[in-house]
């Protein structure tokens, strides 16, 4: 297949797709997998340290390690990486803190639990607490009043902590004493996250190119037959019908591809109406103008002397001449009415005028061709219409004139009308052939003429002036063909 630009598009429509919901989802569940695992951990250390505040003894200072909770002893892994912080009510390290010594990278005294005389901080610890002893404030705030603190969002120095306090109650359970408080740096949960992050950017990839193979060929599925549609119609702009758009497609596209090929089927047929249109034309136009010519240059050198022989060779070349002339008028009238040139103004009239009038001059007609012709209408009770009187005649005279045309000797042509409510419908049926079922759609169509061998007289015009005249009054006209039972035409009028 060339190469599509549609194809291309597709493609990265797709892939823009998979990324964005890839990068979008992990984004999303990256924020929102922090909190929970923050919350995880809260709620992880809380009972912790309700255990190490229930266990914790006060008044037990002769041995430190006497009657000690087994989760306060030194290395203890318990604490998920948090520090833990024994404070009195004043926000200050209870005697009792060994733990935290521990953490603090010196051994105390043994006698008197101080640090050694020699010791100092270093700098950086120093400041790490002066930003503890500001970030415990709150949770010895709150515990001071018997109630349990967690926070996760304590900024510091542009650094949150997780910060968990429980109240130390004393023996008697009367009065808080101190604080259980647990720290934790949020960049050291988020450093917990590093490997889940890692693994969902990796899975996203991975999703974004394994996505692209079924991808491209989604794509090529669909851009496969939007291109042979392509071609087909850039056959047909050049002429070639006989190509068709594949249908086995679901779908839109096999919608699509079906509409293609009907509208090749009917640019095809109308092609081949207007071929026949014109060599009818032709036909119609070479006998006249032949017949003409030949009885114009006979009288014209003198090979006529009888005068009754002239007067029938005159007769004739009249005769011809008006077949022209209706010809014509034909054309004129129907490119004037598809062109829209022509406005038709409506007015109230009796309809029952229309048809009597009809009836009377058709009648005569009828008969000199051995044809019956039937009024078939309530006329004293036929409602006003609103109508172009003068068309909706000439539909009548094209409907009348074909029917007695095709009707043969002994033949019945009907002329009715029925009151339908809103409209009037007017139909006119004959006892004539017929018309074969393969021709019906196409009957009002311009330039179709059902006899292909011209053994009837026309021009297949008629129909359709008769059609596109009640078309420009937003009038319909329908034809039924029963076999054996001739054919009617019937259009409605709408009432006043």
């Amino acid at each position: 297949m060339r190469r599509s630009i549609f194809l291309r598009r597709i493609i990265l429509l797709l892939a823009a797709a998979v990324l964005l919901s890839g990068v979008l989802s992990a984004g999303i569940y990256l924020i929102v997998m922090q909190r929970v695992y923050v919350d995880m951990q809260s709620r992880e250390l809380l009972p912790i340290a309700q255990g190490i505040a229930q266990g914790y003894d006060i008044t037990d200072q002769e041995d430190k390690h006497e009657g000690r909770n087994p989760l306060m002893e030194p290395g203890n892994k318990g604490f998920l990486g948090a520090k833990l912080h024994l404070l009195n009510t004043d926000g200050e390290p209870l005697q009792d803190n060994a733990i935290n010594d521990k953490q603090n990278n010196f051994t105390p005294d043994k006698h008197t639990g101080e640090p050694p005389p020699d010791w100092e901080s270093p700098p950086d610890q120093r400041k790490e607490s002066e930003d503890l002893t500001a970030v415990t404030a709150p949770a010895v705030a709150a515990t001071s009043s018997g109630e349990e603190f967690i926070d996760y969002n304590a900024p510091l120095s542009g650094e949150g902590y997780l910060v968990v306090g429980v109240p130390i109650w004393s023996g008697d359970g009367s009065a808080v004493i101190g604080a259980v408080v647990f720290t934790k740096k949020l960049s050291e949960l988020s450093e917990s996250l590093y490997s889940l992050q890692v693994t969902l950017v990796i899975s996203t990839l991975l999703t974004f190119v394994i996505m692209l193979i079924p991808g491209y060929f989604a794509a090529r599925r669909l851009a496969v037959p939007v291109q042979q549609m392509r071609d087909v119609s850039l056959s047909m702009a050049k002429g070639d019908f006989s190509v068709r758009a594949d249908e086995t497609q679901k779908g839109e596209l096999g919608d699509l591809a079906v509409s293609i090929n009907r509208f090749a089927e009917e640019t095809q047929r109308l092609d081949k109406t207007r071929q026949d249109y014109v060599s009818n034309v032709s036909h119609e136009l070479r006998t006249p103008i032949a017949a003409i010519r030949a009885m114009s240059e006979t009288l014209s050198d003198g090979m006529i002397r009888d005068d009754d022989k002239k007067r029938q060779y005159y007769e004739h070349i009249l005769r011809e001449s008006m077949r022209l002339s209706r010809l014509v008028d034909d054309l004129l009238e129907l490119s004037r009415l598809q062109s829209g040139g022509v406005a038709l103004q409506k007015h109230s009239l009796k309809l029952a005028d229309i048809l009597r009038n009809s009836a009377d001059v058709y009648g005569e007609m009828a008969s000199d061709a051995d044809i019956t012709l039937r009024l078939d209408a309530d006329l004293d009770g036929l409602p006003k219409v609103w109508t172009n009187s003068d068309r909706i005649e000439q539909v009548l005279v094209i409907l009348l004139d074909n029917a007695i045309k095709h009707t043969p000797e002994g033949g019945i042509v009907t002329l009715g009308a029925r009151d339908e409510g809103d409209y009037v419908s007017v139909f006119v049926h004959d006892t004539g052939g017929g018309i074969p079922a393969q021709d019906l759609p196409y009957v009002f169509d311009r330039f179709y003429k059902v006899d292909k061998a011209h053994s009837s007289t026309g021009f297949g015009l008629g129909l359709s002036i008769a059609a596109e005249l009640l078309h420009l009054l937003n009038e319909s006209i329908t034809v039924e063909s029963p076999a054996g039972s001739g054919a009617r035409f019937t259009f409605s009028i709408h009432k006043q």
